[in-house]
């Protein structure tokens, strides 16, 4: 069997890695010695390569190896962490805020509310499975019509989640109280369509309907009143409070960021 010199082809090509050499060699005749093979060698260094999900070297992630790094471990408040395409941490989704909680206290019927923060779980049956046996239902009101959430789980729900910005409408079997949690963002909207909508405002703080609806074309605000188990319309100064849910009459779409 005769064999060639062993020429080198390059670092961490074939099956080599990126601090191997690759080498092949002719044979004669063809079969009767390997042809190629790894070495190490001392000018192959090893670096890191972005867009392989292994982070390496001074990258900070690399795909979906984060690190076991979040949003919160990166001293943000809440949000989803992902990597760019330059193997950096990507902070865009992450959001700052106040952490901050309220107490509801549902009455039998009709309470309508909202949440003024946003949450880490909004998933109706995660949030209220405290009080699921007194809910009844939990309505909602948006462009594409009603949305539904029905108590038992053998009848068809068309709402899941709960979301900021928007109200609710929960009617209850019996009294009882919940308390939810969740972070704060003021940089938040949602787009309103011409006619009625179910809002409610972010934050932990009054503010008056004329602020809260400073940019809207708006005809009117009403918010329900439980003992008297009917609506009343709101003034300009009357105070729109964190938690309640109100519905509004827009002359014009419009963008709501109160």
């Amino acid at each position: 069997c005769t064999t060639g010199q062993w020429q080198n082809q390059g670092c961490g090509e074939g099956s080599c890695t990126s601090s191997q050499m690759y080498q092949t060699r002719t044979v004669n005749p063809n079969g009767c010695a390997v042809t190629d093979q790894c070495v190490s060698d001392p000018s192959c260094t090893t670096s890191p390569v972005c867009g392989n999900n292994i982070r390496e070297g001074t990258e900070q992630c690399d795909g979906s190896d984060l690190a076991s790094q979040t949003c919160q471990s990166l001293g943000f408040s809440s949000g989803t962490l992902s990597c760019s395409a330059s193997c950096t941490f990507n902070t865009n989704s992450c959001t700052t805020g106040d952490f901050s909680q309220l107490t509801y206290n549902l009455n039998s019927g009709y309470n309508f509310i909202s949440v003024p923060f946003e949450l880490q779980n909004n998933n109706i049956n995660v949030l209220f499975s405290s009080i699921l046996p007194q809910i009844s239902r939990i309505y909602t009101y948006d462009p594409t019509g009603w949305g539904i959430f029905r108590a038992n789980p053998n009848a068809p729900s068309s709402l899941t989640t709960i979301s900021t910005l928007r109200g609710y409408i929960i009617k209850m079997k019996g009294p009882a109280s919940v308390t939810l949690q969740g972070t704060v963002n003021n940089n938040v909207q949602k787009q309103l369509i011409q006619g009625w909508n179910l809002i409610g405002i972010t934050g932990m703080n009054t503010i008056t309907v004329q602020s809260a609806l400073q940019n809207l074309d708006y005809d009117s605000i009403w918010k329900y009143d439980h003992i008297n188990n009917e609506y009343t319309q709101m003034n300009a100064s009357d105070l729109i409070q964190p938690g309640v849910g109100y519905w509004i009459y827009l002359n014009n779409p419009g963008i709501f960021n109160p």
